[in-house]
């Protein structure tokens, strides 16, 4: 017996509502996307509303969705950690895998083979934290720029990046304002931004 136009029409607007209750639910809190229908964890747009609320949701996501590019990036740029529910595929896609990597280093445990011997990936995992090196290939763990990021200490390893990406005291305060946001024992950031108004002083007396 075929369905009515009127009763596929009730059924469309029940699907509506139940998708704009779902949606609104997981973006102000991500979990719930556990207790929502397999339909929904199928659906794209209620996965990455949770995804970017919560990354871990992408666990519940269903298989299609753990390979959707969109979805597991916004995962892996809130937590690089959400890499571990990404399809084997997108593990190996090697600008999800550096978004991943570029905030904490140890989702490298999560790559491919091939990208855990990409030198770039890997620099970039070991500038982040320390201990990434470890999920590297063999021939990068021997690797003497690696390693010699890999000795570092977290303020270090920040002071270093900031003296290759700033100047003079632009690099010093750039680092202390890194160091203070996760290094409680850190210099006190109005240091660096008198160390910053001095040097643009110099910079105008130098003009004149």
């Amino acid at each position: 017996m075929s369905m009515s136009a009127g009763v596929r029409d009730a059924l469309k607007d029940v699907h509506k509502k139940c998708k704009k209750k779902m949606l609104a639910a997981v973006k102000r809190d991500g979990a719930v996307l556990k207790r929502a229908s397999e339909d929904q964890k199928a659906d794209r747009d209620i996965v990455l509303a949770s995804v970017q609320n919560y990354s871990f949701t992408l666990y519940y996501a269903s298989a299609e969705l753990k390979g959707d590019r969109e979805v597991v990036l916004a995962a892996v740029n809130s937590n690089g950690h959400a890499l571990h529910f990404a399809s084997e595929d997108l593990k190996g896609d090697r600008e999800v895998v550096l978004a991943a990597v570029k905030q904490l280093g140890s989702p490298l445990y999560f790559a491919s083979k091939e990208l855990k011997n990409d030198r770039e990936v890997v620099l970039v995992a070991v500038k982040s934290s320390s201990h990434a090196l470890e999920y590297a290939s063999e021939e990068l763990k021997a690797d003497p720029v690696m390693k010699s990021w890999d000795k570092l200490t977290n303020p270090q390893r920040n002071w270093r990046k900031c003296r290759e990406a700033y100047k003079g005291r632009r690099a010093l305060w750039f680092w202390m304002a890194e160091t203070k946001r996760v290094h409680k024992d850190a210099p006190p950031l109005e240091m660096g931004c008198m160390a910053d108004q001095e040097n643009e002083h110099a910079a105008k007396r130098a003009r004149v």
